[in-house]
């Protein structure tokens, strides 16, 4: 995002100078007591709110009826993570004697789980309800509340943990929802990147691991027998940079040679498993959301597509923005598609102000159209189609500068808007014009979430039923796009669009692979 070309965050931020050492992470997490972040870019050495990081372990999001709460625990208070296998759930203590169990300990812990969910009656696959939506989930937990007292004490336990682990069963090698019936039940060898992206976002369906998740809690994280390990993460507590941060802090800290268990030297609080009681209408209602989430998973049109040909060092070598160049490259691909521009959300960090979370970056621009048009159009030279690039991804950059800086327009917009409902007028005109309704439906929601790794990368669904989601994670010689959609609409395809993204890429590479353009933007 930044034209000094720092590492960025998902939500368009450098993540910063410093680089804590993993260990160190979870004690920081503790005491409040990270490094500060700081801008690289964009008056530089800026210190950045840190209070996402803080929320991520200590946040439960408790559905309502008519809107979700966002409950606050504290790590002091909260000890203990929650396990999830076949469907089952366990608590499992994070200290013995308040010493904190080593990584062998832990391990060994997640071993009785398995042991224990192995022996266990069927589950009764409460975890389901927590897939439905909000509204229907609300009136289920208080349903299951009115059931039985003991079914809130569950409730309760769960609310309080710090993250859940959830220990899953192997997708089909080539999974996409529709072609789940078609494994065969082995483990598979070498699954593609697709396959493992459904887990982590959904876990399969009733017949994998959906019931094997609980979807209010910010971090899931997911491991299974074939080697696939992933995160869910329900994003109110937090932006992609917390949880980028947090994943690359344990995968550095994972980082050994050794991997042989050894037993514990001391005797380990067994797991407590969680009982439920559901009564003929609690097990009526997890029917009905096991049917509607797996009709949910049957409609995503989700694949993870790879670039290889280049990536971030062709991109700054023709003097561009990589997150600006990939903007307008989704703009070519979305208007080669569908033969039109739509209002696009970009996620734009404000964290330079306190409590930031996000503004947007509005890609489409009469700059990015004229550019788009041109590049099709065989009446218009090279030249002048360098020029309108130019002149787009100036454009670009410019938006982007504005937001991140506390001047873009959508969060203004909001706050008066929320204004009016708090001071009790009535909505704004401009609020239920036909202009504002068509700006803010976002068929293409996009954001770079850029990890160390070219091998890891993170996804999310459309917005709107007519959309896409995209994210990218431009790496210095390929570029990694998650792309999701769905069945049920037949304007959007994601095998078309990613095609689309593919085909943009190599014509804007052709464009300016010559281009001797070096003026500073």
């Amino acid at each position: 995002m930044s034209q000094e070309f720092p590492a960025t965050s998902g939500d368009g931020q450098p993540l910063g100078d410093r680089e804590s050492p993993p260990s160190e992470f979870s004690p920081a997490l503790h005491r409040c007591g990270l490094p500060v972040d700081r801008c690289s870019s964009r008056e530089k050495g800026q210190p950045l709110c840190m209070e996402q990081y803080y929320r991520i372990m200590t946040t439960y999001r408790r559905p309502g009826v008519k809107r979700d709460y966002q409950l606050d625990t504290t790590i002091a208070q909260s000890q203990y993570i929650l396990v999830c296998c076949k469907g089952q759930q366990f608590t499992v203590a994070l200290t013995e004697d308040w010493q904190p169990l080593t990584v062998d300990e832990l391990a060994f812990q997640f071993l009785r789980c398995q042991q224990m969910a192995g022996q266990l009656p069927p589950s009764a696959q409460v975890a389901l309800l927590t897939a439905d939506d909000r509204r229907v989930w609300g009136k289920n937990r208080q349903a299951l509340i009115d059931a039985d007292e003991l079914n809130a004490e569950a409730l309760t336990t769960i609310e309080n943990c710090l993250f859940v682990v959830c220990l899953d069963d192997p997708l089909p090698t080539s999974f996409n929802g529709r072609k789940r019936l078609s494994f065969d039940g082995g483990v598979s060898d070498g699954r593609d990147d697709t396959a493992m992206a459904h887990q982590a976002l959904h876990g399969g369906g009733t017949l994998y691991n959906t019931a094997n998740r609980w979807f209010d809690k910010t971090i899931q994280l997911i491991v299974s027998p074939d080697g696939m390990s992933g995160l869910c993460y329900e994003h109110s507590a937090a932006e992609g940079i917390a949880v980028v941060q947090l994943m690359e802090q344990l995968v550095a800290a994972a980082d050994r040679d050794d991997v042989t268990m050894t037993a514990p030297t001391r005797q380990l609080e067994a797991p407590y498993h969680i009982e439920w009681f559901p009564n003929d209408d609690i097990k009526q209602r997890i029917d009905t959301s096991s049917e509607a989430v797996d009709r949910l998973i049957d409609d995503l049109d989700f694949l993870v597509l790879r670039f290889p040909e280049y990536g971030k060092n062709f991109i700054k070598s023709v003097r561009c923005s990589p997150d600006a160049y990939l903007q307008l490259a989704l703009q070519l691909a979305y208007y080669r598609s569908h033969d039109e521009l739509v209002a696009t959300y970009e996620s734009a960090s404000i964290r330079r102000f306190r409590q930031g979370r996000v503004d947007n970056i509005r890609a489409v621009t009469p700059q990015a159209l004229a550019w788009v048009k041109a590049m099709d159009d065989i009446s218009t030279t090279r030249g002048e189609r360098v020029q309108l690039f130019r002149a787009a991804l100036q454009q670009q950059t410019e938006i982007m500068v504005e937001n991140i800086l506390g001047q873009g327009i959508d969060l203004h917009l909001l706050g008066l808007q929320e204004m009016a409902k708090e001071l009790g007028m009535k909505e704004p005109e401009l609020f239920r014009h036909e202009t504002y309704r068509i700006a803010n439906h976002f068929g293409l929601s996009t954001s770079q979430v850029p990890t160390k790794s070219g091998d890891t990368f993170m996804g999310y669904g459309a917005v709107v039923p007519d959309g896409y989601g995209c994210s990218y994670n431009p790496q210095p010689d390929s570029i990694t796009f998650c792309i999701g959609s769905f069945h049920a609409c037949d304007m959007t395809s994601s095998e078309t669009f990613a095609n689309s993204i593919t085909e943009s890429l190599n014509m804007m590479h052709d464009l300016l692979k010559s281009d001797t353009w070096t003026s500073d933007m």
